[in-house]
This record gives C-alpha cells, sequence and structure tokens, in this order.
C-alpha cells in the first residue's frame, strides 16, 4: 500500500544522483585548489549535474503524477498551517504534498540552475561577478539543502513513517524510464571523462576545446586560436 511519501523510481534515481553530484562538486569547490588538476573534476561533475536537472525539470512536466510539479502543493495558507502543526509537535499525515517540501524543493531546482549557469559562465571566461555570483548560489544551495534535511528529519521523527527508507528502496514502477535515465546519465558521464585532457585540463565537447583549468587572472582562454593551432 502506497502513502504520499513513496517515490516513483525515476524520481529517486534523478534525486539520489544530483544528491551524490553535489557533494562531489561542493566538496572538490570547497576543499581543493583551484590550480589542482582534481580541481576541473568539480566542473565536470557541475556538467552532470546539469543534464540531471534537466531529466528532472522534463519529469517535473511529462512523468508520473506524484513527480510533476503540478502536483506541488505550494499554497502559503497550507504551508502556515503545516509548520504550526509541526511546532505544535502534531503527527501530519493528511497533506496530499508536504507544502514545505515543495517550495523548498523548486527553491533548490531553481538555485541549481542558475548555479549551474554562472559556473558554466566562469568556465568559458565571463566576468569575475560571475564567480562570486556562482559561489553565493552554491552556499545558498547548501543552506536549502540542510533545511530540507531538517525537514526530513523533523518530519521522521514526528510521523515515524518510511519517508526516509522509501528513497533507497527499489521499486518497479517506471522501471524502463528509470533505466533509461541510468544510461543517459551513464553515457553522459564517460563521454565527459573519455573527452576530458587531464595534462592539457581541456574538455572537447563536439570539436570545440575548453579549458577547465585554472587561468591566469584577467586571462581568458582564446579557444578560437586554439583550434587554428590544431588545425
Amino acid at each position: 500500500m502506497k502513502n504520499n511519501n513513496d517515490y516513483d523510481l525515476p524520481s529517486k534515481i534523478l534525486h539520489l544522483s544530483f544528491a551524490l553530484l553535489f557533494v562531489i562538486s561542493f566538496s572538490i569547490g570547497k576543499f581543493v585548489d583551484d590550480d589542482s588538476k582534481i580541481y576541473a573534476f568539480h566542473m565536470l561533475s557541475g556538467i552532470l549535474m546539469g543534464i540531471v536537472l534537466i531529466l528532472r525539470i522534463l519529469w517535473g512536466i511529462f512523468g508520473a503524477k506524484k513527480a510533476r510539479f503540478s502536483n506541488f502543493n505550494l499554497s502559503l495558507n497550507e504551508l502556515k498551517t503545516y509548520l504550526k502543526r509541526v511546532l505544535s509537535g502534531e503527527k501530519i499525515s493528511d497533506f496530499h504534498r508536504n507544502p514545505a517540501s515543495s517550495l523548498v524543493t523548486l527553491g533548490l531546482y531553481g538555485v541549481a540552475a542558475m548555479m549551474i549557469f554562472s559556473g558554466g559562465l566562469v568556465v568559458l571566461g565571463g566576468p569575475h561577478f560571475f564567480e562570486e555570483l556562482h559561489e553565493v548560489l552554491s552556499l545558498l544551495f547548501l543552506v536549502l539543502v540542510l533545511i530540507h534535511l531538517s525537514g526530513v528529519v523533523v518530519h521522521q521523527y514526528q510521523n515515524r513513517d518510511q519517508t526516509v527508507l522509501n528513497i533507497f528502496k527499489l521499486s518497479k514502477d517506471y522501471f524502463i524510464i528509470a533505466m533509461v535515465f541510468i544510461i543517459t546519465i551513464s553515457s553522459a558521464g564517460g563521454y565527459l571523462f573519455q573527452n576530458y585532457n587531464q595534462t592539457t585540463q581541456e574538455l572537447n565537447i563536439l570539436n570545440q576545446k575548453i579549458l577547465l583549468g585554472e587561468k591566469d587572472k584577467g586571462q581568458k582562454y582564446d579557444y578560437d586560436e586554439e583550434d587554428e593551432d590544431d588545425d
């Protein structure tokens, strides 16, 4: 018997993939020197995050009913009621969708999209403003993640249901779609790593070279000139 906290298999795959990639990207970005060759994997994992986010957006539009954005509970009145009941310690199971979780989840997707976009502009040699914006957005994303995790802990403590365990349980619903997502993410990851040169720290995408290594301050990477040299 399913409850309001059941997740379909494609949503679980995307959720766990995105979480893992964020941990990798954020950890490298914060704890590895940007002149280290390992630092490039911050960008590579960021690209994969973007691919996973695109898949989640598509699944949120065309996917399972519960995974669709149209099913999210965005009522501020219900959010107010929900928070009051949480603070009172009341067990809650009568909302068709957790309004706090819905709002935080959409916030996470929105911030993630801007974070990935600004990171791409930094890699492509955009103004220094985008580097600072990228750092602020990554911290904001982390704050939203912590709020999300805190909500999960509170929910689990008060309701004693299977919310946390459900995300790790394998299910057969939409199995083919889930496999397509796994193959897509794995293939994209394989393509990126296969076309990344650790020696030159360049990523070759469709014959376009992108430098992922640290550039000298004030120096932009001339991709056209590099392509001419190869010719």
